[in-house]
């Protein structure tokens, strides 16, 4: 485990805090100077995660930050979780929608790509922004609660699909 995490917490492994999701959640490293407290950082590889936070989203829980190693930057958690300046190069052929997801919306926040299930995106928020993301294009956008207009629509979506008719 990754000590620097609970002295710049001031948290202790185990602890009520460090249990407690609404804390990992609100003490998430979102910049590259907290990041640079818990990890060793160069300043080549500081600049780079900065220039690529000019367009991605990092957010790190604690305990993610925790299982890091300090000094590898191979380190496959780090890897997960530390903005790389190679995302921000887009070749050609990627999609911006990998899944076609936008595709499968017949309503805000609803995927239903297969006849048998239905995806509700409750949030864009994640605790962790993972590197690999496929929804990364909406990732940490704006995100106001669901409000009754949308909920309504995503249930009768739901159930339309559960009944198999939209009446």
């Amino acid at each position: 485990m990754n000590d620097r995490v609970f002295s710049f917490f001031g948290v202790a492994p185990g602890s009520p805090e460090w249990l407690d999701w609404k804390w990992q959640y609100g003490n998430r490293i979102t910049n590259v100077d907290t990041l640079a407290e818990i990890i060793t950082l160069g300043e080549k590889e500081k600049r780079e995660i900065s220039l690529c936070l000019g367009g991605l989203r990092m957010a790190v829980t604690p305990y993610f930050a925790s299982l890091m190693e300090t000094d590898d930057p191979g380190c496959p958690i780090r890897m997960q979780a530390v903005p790389s300046v190679a995302e921000t190069r887009v070749l050609p052929q990627e999609m911006k929608d990998p899944l076609n997801e936008e595709h499968y919306s017949p309503v805000a926040r609803i995927v239903h790509r297969y006849p048998d299930r239905v995806l509700f995106l409750a949030t864009r928020r994640c605790a962790t922004y993972c590197r690999f993301c496929t929804r990364r294009r909406r990732a940490g956008e704006d995100d106001p609660a669901v409000d009754e207009e949308e909920k309504e629509k995503a249930l009768r979506q739901r159930r339309i699909t559960e009944s198999g008719n939209s009446d």
